[in-house]
Protein backbone atom coordinates (compact mmCIF):
# COMPACT_ATOMS: atom_id res chain seq x y z
CA UNK A 1 0.00 0.00 0.00
CA UNK A 2 1.31 3.40 -0.96
CA UNK A 3 1.99 5.83 1.88
CA UNK A 4 -0.02 9.01 1.49
CA UNK A 5 1.56 12.36 2.15
CA UNK A 6 0.29 15.27 4.21
CA UNK A 7 -1.60 17.83 2.09
CA UNK A 8 0.67 20.88 2.56
CA UNK A 9 -0.97 22.94 -0.22
CA UNK A 10 -4.37 22.79 1.50
CA UNK A 11 -2.75 23.73 4.81
CA UNK A 12 -0.96 26.72 3.25
CA UNK A 13 -4.10 27.99 1.48
CA UNK A 14 -6.12 27.46 4.68
CA UNK A 15 -3.63 29.45 6.75
CA UNK A 16 -3.52 32.22 4.12
CA UNK A 17 -7.33 32.36 4.17
CA UNK A 18 -7.40 32.57 8.00
CA UNK A 19 -4.75 35.32 8.09
CA UNK A 20 -6.81 37.42 5.68
CA UNK A 21 -9.94 36.71 7.71
CA UNK A 22 -8.45 37.92 10.99
CA UNK A 23 -6.85 41.02 9.42
CA UNK A 24 -10.21 42.05 7.95
CA UNK A 25 -12.10 41.40 11.20
CA UNK A 26 -9.65 43.42 13.29
CA UNK A 27 -9.24 46.31 10.85
CA UNK A 28 -12.01 46.56 8.22
CA UNK A 29 -10.58 49.81 6.89
CA UNK A 30 -7.39 47.96 5.97
CA UNK A 31 -5.90 49.37 2.80
CA UNK A 32 -7.71 48.14 -0.30
CA UNK A 33 -4.40 48.02 -2.10
CA UNK A 34 -3.07 45.42 0.32
CA UNK A 35 -6.30 43.47 0.13
CA UNK A 36 -5.97 43.36 -3.66
CA UNK A 37 -2.33 42.25 -3.43
CA UNK A 38 -3.15 39.58 -0.87
CA UNK A 39 -6.17 38.39 -2.87
CA UNK A 40 -3.95 38.18 -5.96
CA UNK A 41 -1.46 35.96 -4.13
CA UNK A 42 -4.20 33.80 -2.63
CA UNK A 43 -5.87 33.49 -6.06
CA UNK A 44 -2.64 32.23 -7.62
CA UNK A 45 -2.04 29.73 -4.81
CA UNK A 46 -5.66 28.52 -4.84
CA UNK A 47 -5.55 28.21 -8.65
CA UNK A 48 -2.47 26.01 -8.42
CA UNK A 49 -4.19 23.99 -5.68
CA UNK A 50 -7.29 23.51 -7.87
CA UNK A 51 -5.18 22.15 -10.72
CA UNK A 52 -3.12 19.98 -8.35
CA UNK A 53 -6.23 18.61 -6.62
CA UNK A 54 -7.86 17.76 -9.95
CA UNK A 55 -4.74 15.89 -11.03
CA UNK A 56 -4.36 14.08 -7.70
CA UNK A 57 -7.97 12.85 -7.68
CA UNK A 58 -7.22 10.84 -10.79
CA UNK A 59 -3.58 9.92 -10.16
CA UNK A 60 -3.67 8.88 -6.51
CA UNK A 61 -7.27 7.96 -5.84
CA UNK A 62 -8.37 6.68 -9.23
CA UNK A 63 -11.28 9.14 -9.26
CA UNK A 64 -11.92 10.61 -12.68
CA UNK A 65 -12.82 14.27 -12.30
CA UNK A 66 -14.95 14.87 -15.37
CA UNK A 67 -16.13 18.25 -14.18
CA UNK A 68 -14.48 21.02 -16.14
CA UNK A 69 -15.29 23.57 -13.42
CA UNK A 70 -12.20 22.82 -11.31
CA UNK A 71 -9.92 23.04 -14.36
CA UNK A 72 -11.43 26.35 -15.50
CA UNK A 73 -11.48 27.67 -11.92
CA UNK A 74 -7.80 26.87 -11.44
CA UNK A 75 -6.79 28.61 -14.66
CA UNK A 76 -9.05 31.63 -14.02
CA UNK A 77 -7.72 32.06 -10.49
CA UNK A 78 -4.11 32.06 -11.69
CA UNK A 79 -4.89 34.58 -14.45
CA UNK A 80 -6.92 36.74 -12.04
CA UNK A 81 -4.07 36.73 -9.52
CA UNK A 82 -1.52 37.84 -12.11
CA UNK A 83 -3.82 40.59 -13.46
CA UNK A 84 -4.48 41.94 -9.96
CA UNK A 85 -0.78 41.96 -9.07
CA UNK A 86 0.03 44.11 -12.08
CA UNK A 87 -3.04 46.39 -12.06
CA UNK A 88 -3.93 47.22 -8.46
CA UNK A 89 -6.16 50.23 -9.26
CA UNK A 90 -8.30 48.01 -11.47
CA UNK A 91 -8.43 45.50 -8.63
CA UNK A 92 -9.74 48.11 -6.19
CA UNK A 93 -12.55 49.05 -8.58
CA UNK A 94 -13.69 45.50 -9.26
CA UNK A 95 -13.00 43.97 -5.85
CA UNK A 96 -16.68 43.50 -4.85
CA UNK A 97 -17.43 41.83 -8.20
CA UNK A 98 -14.33 39.65 -8.01
CA UNK A 99 -15.41 38.34 -4.62
CA UNK A 100 -18.97 37.79 -5.77
CA UNK A 101 -17.77 35.78 -8.76
CA UNK A 102 -15.21 33.93 -6.65
CA UNK A 103 -17.78 32.99 -3.99
CA UNK A 104 -20.17 31.57 -6.57
CA UNK A 105 -17.65 29.72 -8.74
CA UNK A 106 -15.68 28.26 -5.82
CA UNK A 107 -18.90 27.14 -4.14
CA UNK A 108 -20.30 25.59 -7.33
CA UNK A 109 -16.99 23.79 -7.82
CA UNK A 110 -17.33 22.31 -4.32
CA UNK A 111 -20.89 21.20 -5.10
CA UNK A 112 -19.57 19.23 -8.09
CA UNK A 113 -17.26 17.39 -5.69
CA UNK A 114 -19.91 16.42 -3.12
CA UNK A 115 -19.75 12.75 -4.17
CA UNK A 116 -16.07 12.78 -3.30
CA UNK A 117 -16.79 14.63 -0.02
CA UNK A 118 -19.25 11.89 0.89
CA UNK A 119 -16.45 9.32 0.49
CA UNK A 120 -14.30 11.27 2.95
CA UNK A 121 -16.98 11.29 5.62
CA UNK A 122 -20.44 12.41 6.59
CA UNK A 123 -19.21 15.44 8.58
CA UNK A 124 -17.00 16.62 5.74
CA UNK A 125 -19.87 16.15 3.28
CA UNK A 126 -22.24 18.34 5.32
CA UNK A 127 -19.54 20.93 6.03
CA UNK A 128 -18.78 21.19 2.29
CA UNK A 129 -22.46 21.35 1.34
CA UNK A 130 -23.26 24.11 3.86
CA UNK A 131 -20.12 26.11 2.98
CA UNK A 132 -20.94 25.85 -0.73
CA UNK A 133 -24.57 26.92 -0.37
CA UNK A 134 -23.58 29.87 1.85
CA UNK A 135 -20.90 30.84 -0.67
CA UNK A 136 -23.41 30.84 -3.54
CA UNK A 137 -25.93 32.88 -1.55
CA UNK A 138 -23.32 35.46 -0.46
CA UNK A 139 -21.86 35.67 -3.96
CA UNK A 140 -25.23 36.38 -5.58
CA UNK A 141 -26.04 38.94 -2.89
CA UNK A 142 -22.70 40.72 -3.42
CA UNK A 143 -23.22 40.79 -7.18
CA UNK A 144 -26.74 42.24 -6.88
CA UNK A 145 -25.78 44.92 -4.32
CA UNK A 146 -22.40 46.41 -5.30
CA UNK A 147 -22.85 49.55 -3.16
CA UNK A 148 -23.87 47.56 -0.11
CA UNK A 149 -21.17 45.03 -0.81
CA UNK A 150 -18.56 47.78 -0.72
CA UNK A 151 -19.68 48.67 2.81
CA UNK A 152 -19.78 45.12 4.19
CA UNK A 153 -17.26 43.52 1.85
CA UNK A 154 -14.53 43.26 4.47
CA UNK A 155 -16.79 41.45 6.94
CA UNK A 156 -18.33 39.08 4.41
CA UNK A 157 -14.97 38.41 2.87
CA UNK A 158 -13.54 37.78 6.32
CA UNK A 159 -16.22 35.18 7.06
CA UNK A 160 -15.72 33.59 3.64
CA UNK A 161 -11.98 33.35 4.13
CA UNK A 162 -12.49 31.99 7.64
CA UNK A 163 -15.01 29.36 6.53
CA UNK A 164 -13.01 28.10 3.57
CA UNK A 165 -9.72 28.48 5.47
CA UNK A 166 -11.07 26.05 8.04
CA UNK A 167 -12.21 23.76 5.22
CA UNK A 168 -8.77 23.78 3.57
CA UNK A 169 -7.04 23.09 6.89
CA UNK A 170 -9.49 20.26 7.51
CA UNK A 171 -8.65 18.87 4.06
CA UNK A 172 -4.94 19.06 4.88
CA UNK A 173 -5.42 16.65 7.76
CA UNK A 174 -8.21 14.48 6.30
CA UNK A 175 -7.20 14.11 2.65
CA UNK A 176 -3.79 12.58 2.13
CA UNK A 177 -2.45 12.19 -1.40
Amino acid sequence: MEKRRFNWMSLIVGILFLVVSFILLINPSFSLEWIVIYVAIVAIVEGVLELFFRHQLHKQLGIENKHWVSLVMGILLIVLGVVLLFNISFGIEVLPYIFAFWFVIDSVDNLFLLDFARLVGKGYYWFTLIASLLGIFLGVWLFMNPVASSVVCCYLVSLFFMWFGIQYIWEAFVLRY
